[in-house]
């Protein structure tokens, strides 16, 4: 009787030792199917951030050429702004560094009696012209020059014996530029060649004065 009862014990060990074998058998293959299944929804997490932070790299850059166009124009348009009013300013100024020059012509001819006179006026006019050139204001050279019709304003064509055809040989008004830009042409006579209209643009210079 004894044997049979331990007989009975063996078999209940053998049992339950399989299932447990059996229990964390099929407990192993459940991780294994769930962790496939977690590292494959990373992966596919990984790629769509991966993606999201090349989108958002890219919108960063189209972002910083914007700023970088935007701030390129306003500084090119405050330049412009600041030209446009200096360039109003001198116009302003020209017509009286004019006068002078001509106060200056017409007190020459009295001689010594307006020679005082004529020295003030002419360090007026170079403190004017020192001050204008600061801005960038730069007088045109006209006289003994090729003529340049991009710089001076021809009203007249003379004959001279002394002069290279096209050259200026007189000017009657001073052409001006800002930098780079024409304020105003030099109004200026040419040698050689003659021109219909000669007698009228020489009485618009003389109205000049």
């Amino acid at each position: 009787m004894k044997d049979k009862n331990k007989e009975k014990e063996e078999e209940l060990k053998v049992k339950v030792v399989d299932g447990k074998a059996s229990s964390a058998k099929d407990s192993k293959c459940g991780l294994d199917g769930g962790g496939a299944e977690e590292e494959k929804s990373l992966q596919t997490l990984l790629e769509e951030k991966t993606d999201e932070a090349a989108q958002n790299y890219d919108l960063f850059l189209r972002a910083r050429a914007d700023i970088q166009n935007l701030k390129k124009r306003s500084e090119k348009e405050r330049a412009g702004y600041i030209s446009y009013a200096t360039e109003q300013v001198v116009l302003e100024i020209l017509p009286a560094i004019d006068n002078l020059e001509r106060a200056i012509e017409h007190a020459e001819c009295e001689g010594e009696k307006s020679a005082s006179l004529v020295e003030g006026v002419k360090l007026t006019i170079e403190q004017m012209r020192k001050a204008l050139e600061k801005f960038g204001v730069v007088e045109i050279k006209a006289c003994g020059e090729v003529f340049d019709p991009a710089i001076h304003h021809a009203i007249s064509h003379v004959d001279a014996v002394d002069a290279e055809p096209g050259t200026v040989i007189k000017e009657f008004q001073k052409g001006y530029l800002l930098k780079d830009k024409l304020l105003r042409p030099s109004i200026v006579s040419v040698a050689g060649g003659t021109d219909s209209d000669d007698d009228e643009r020489e009485a618009e210079a003389k109205n000049l004065h």
